[in-house]
């Protein structure tokens, strides 16, 4: 139901804006969540099945091959998540 998640959501914000120094603490537990994503193209972890010969299916998934890379952005060198495709496409400036 997308009332109620949108509900959840307004209270997560007000739970936040309330405690000063809870907010700062959740900002730095969520920045340490990294999410399967390349920083430079976007791509993610794509989904499907696994089919057994006895034709069991359960969900699985194909997660990304992310390298962390030293790379030049905006000048300053910094520590990004990057897929094996963008490396070697050359879309990375290492530094």
């Amino acid at each position: 139901m997308p009332g109620q998640k949108h509900l959840a959501c307004m209270k997560l914000e007000l739970r936040l804006q309330e405690g000063g120094a809870r907010q700062h603490e959740n900002q730095k537990s969520l920045e340490r969540i990294m999410s399967q994503v390349c920083d430079i193209c976007g791509k993610g972890p794509r989904f499907g099945n696994n089919i057994s010969h006895a034709h069991n299916i359960t969900r699985r998934r194909w997660s990304v091959n992310l390298q962390a890379v030293k790379a030049l952005v905006n000048g300053a060198s910094k520590r990004i998540r990057v897929c094996t495709s963008c490396i070697k496409t050359g879309k990375v400036a290492k530094a």
